[in-house]
């Protein structure tokens, strides 16, 4: 309603006690009457203008740009691309041609619907004299964004006077000068409002399960298992391993060795480099905010190094079963049960042989007998683990072998 009809019903409300008041406009309670409905009036205003700004998924522009700093989410302003010209002449000046800093090249356009893709020259160069080009020279576009990523060959004009008759060009080899950087890379539009709520949202997402880390990690070329867990349920922090297709763990180095409450060790603050640096950065990417990752290390016989994965890579169960049990059946069934069983293993925990024993009998559900391993790579312990929280067991691309026995 408006501030007119709030009015008129205050008056109808308080109509009852007229014999009492007087309801003029000039009394003073509906003077107060008036300033308060005319303050309620203003405060739906506000909140009207407010209202979208308060969570982000509705929040907008610069708002949402503000509101993204509560969760630790920086919106990206996105980058400029970049492109390497060479500048020509026709015919070879008798004196050098210098080519200043700032240059503005393009991409020409055409004038009415296709604006010219603009970029500036990031140092000098020159055309010497007898030449009839110049060595390449790179150029930033001067607008932001993916529109910056032309085509090789698609800067064709300059800003430079046309009785210079100096040319240019982004073409991968102009006359005898090689220009292989000369398409356009790099260009990052900036962070759209969905982009910006699509990263919020990864933050504000309770860490209830281990799956989405692990699938930004496993998506990192060459990663051939990961592992995520938080000993302390709730901690703030998880600790993380990996390994290649190998099992083997490469660009981290240095740190402070530390244990958490449960005996876990890690490393604090070590120093990541090549894929060991694109894990870390893919896992804090998809964290909630305020979830810190930590580094889960190996307490080795002189010094806590990074953790170790402990390949199976080969494996030899022999079993026992009656005559009407057919070996052709359960031996790709035993396989896929060792490694399906090694593959659950959890940090700290290491392959007994009643752990396998009771995986090949839940695979193949065949009552089988006398079912041992014989041999194995790594050597099983023979009990339980002596190795808690220091080893992660994997089996990757193991060959097992499985032997039927006589009796």
């Amino acid at each position: 309603m408006s501030f007119a009809d709030d009015y008129t019903a205050f008056q109808t409300r308080i109509a009852a006690m007229a014999p009492y008041i007087t309801l003029d406009n000039t009394s003073v309670i509906m003077i107060l009457g008036q300033a308060f409905l005319s303050s309620i009036a203003d405060l739906e205003v506000a909140l009207s203008q407010s209202a979208p700004n308060i969570t982000y998924t509705t929040a907008a522009g610069t708002a949402l740009a503000i509101k993204a700093q509560d969760y630790g989410v920086s919106p990206s302003n996105g980058t400029a691309a970049t492109i390497s010209v060479v500048f020509f002449t026709q015919v070879a000046p008798a004196t050098t041609i210098t080519v200043p800093i700032g240059t503005i090249v393009g991409t020409g356009g055409d004038g009415v619907t296709t604006p010219s893709v603009n970029f500036s020259t990031m140092a000098s160069v020159v055309i010497s004299s007898g030449t009839t080009a110049s060595s390449p020279v790179t150029a930033t576009c001067t607008t932001t964004g993916s529109i910056g990523n032309v085509t090789a060959g698609s800067v064709v004009s300059t800003s430079l006077a046309q009785t210079s008759g100096v040319q240019v060009s982004n073409a991968l080899t102009v006359g005898s000068v090689s220009n292989p950087n000369g398409a356009g890379t790099g260009g990052v539009d900036p962070d759209t409002d969905p982009v910006i709520k699509n990263k919020i949202a990864a933050r504000v997402t309770p860490f209830t399960t281990a799956a989405n880390a692990q699938a930004a990690m496993l998506a990192i070329s060459g990663i051939y298992d990961v592992y995520v867990f938080d000993p302390l349920l709730g901690s703030g922090y998880i600790y993380y391993y990996w390994c290649d297709s190998t099992g083997n763990v490469s660009g981290i180095s240095g740190g402070t060795p530390a244990t958490v409450a449960d005996g876990t060790y890690y490393l604090a603050t070590p120093t990541l480099t090549g894929t060991a640096a694109l894990v870390d950065t893919a896992l804090r990417a998809v964290l909630p905010f305020g979830i810190v990752p930590r580094i889960g290390s190996y307490s080795g016989s002189t010094s806590q190094v990074p953790f170790q994965v402990e390949d199976l890579s080969a494996m030899t169960v022999h079993f026992y079963a009656p005559a009407a049990v057919q070996t052709s059946v359960v031996t790709p069934l035993i396989q896929s049960g060792v490694t399906t069983y090694i593959q659950g293993l959890i940090h700290g925990q290491a392959p007994t042989p009643a752990g396998i024993y009771a995986a090949c009998q839940a695979a193949t559900g065949q009552a089988l007998t006398n079912l041992y391993v014989s041999s194995s790579t790594p050597a099983l312990p023979s009990g339980v683990s002596t190795i808690a929280n220091t080893q992660i067991w994997r089996a990757i691309n193991p060959t097992i072998t499985v032997v039927r026995d006589s009796s």
